[in-house]
């Protein structure tokens, strides 16, 4: 014989072993704390949904049971043992429970404009640093020994070559940089590291690799309206730049 009820917080209806009756139990759906009644005649027929099985609170401390919490990424008020945000979905493991800085009420820090300038003046520097010695060896083998104009005024075929190797090569490795280290543990390239930011997903979750190209591609987009894209994360009500918008990304303080 089991015990009926549901629980105020998610609604979800459950079963409790006759144990349990006079004692508080946790929704195994919210983490909610759920007070158990003691079994009644028809306590079986109150609810007919499919049930699931609690787990015993008895040697929790009551008066910490029925605190609430704000969500760390949306900021709506829920139970403090829940191990999900029943408003946006956030999933509460120790990075996000635990880690990134927090507005009041909760809701996540954005990284304003000035800040994702200087990690990205950082990322800048960086690639330069790694793409200037192999545009060199290119344009010392192709263009280095080009002839001059060609009948007609057009350029030697050899620095048609170099140019085409140069913008291949310098495409493929931005985009493996920013990729990769977005859709890492770390969430971030190394300018982003400097500046304690990193990127998540609308609700504070890791980007996959795909997400992280798409993300990087679209800055293409930011970048041909004058860079008007970029500059949408100075006045958007997320710091979202128009990329961020596009793909469903955030960048978020530590």
């Amino acid at each position: 014989m089991s015990i009926s009820v549901k629980c105020s917080d998610c609604g979800k209806a459950l079963k409790a072993p006759d144990a349990l009756a006079g004692k508080k139990a946790k929704c195994p759906d919210c983490g909610a704390t759920v007070p158990i009644p003691k079994p009644t005649v028809d306590a079986e027929e109150v609810y007919d949904e499919p049930a699931e099985s609690y787990e015993d609170e008895s040697d929790s401390p009551a008066d910490d049971s029925d605190e609430r919490k704000p969500c760390p990424m949306c900021g709506e008020m829920i139970a403090s043992a829940a191990a999900k945000c029943r408003y946006c979905g956030e999933v509460f493991d120790g990075r996000v429970s635990k880690g990134g800085r927090r507005r009041k009420g909760g809701a996540a820090e954005y990284a304003g404009f000035w800040m994702r300038f200087a990690a990205m003046f950082i990322d800048g520097i960086l690639m330069q640093v790694v793409l200037f010695p192999t545009s060199l060896v290119i344009n010392l083998v192709f263009a280095g020994n080009a002839a001059g104009p060609q009948p007609g005024g057009q350029p030697d075929p050899k620095i048609l070559i170099a140019l085409v190797l140069n913008m291949v090569i310098s495409v493929v490795v931005q985009w493996l940089y920013f990729a990769l280290q977005e859709s890492s543990a770390k969430q971030a390239t190394v300018g982003k590291r400097a500046l304690s930011i990193r990127v998540t997903d609308l609700k504070g979750n890791r980007l996959s690799f795909g997400h992280a190209t798409g993300r990087h591609f679209g800055k293409i987009i930011s970048g041909m309206i004058c860079g008007i894209g970029y500059f949408m994360a100075g006045f958007t009500e997320k710091k979202q730049a128009l990329h961020d918008s596009m793909a469903g990304t955030l960048v978020v303080r530590d």
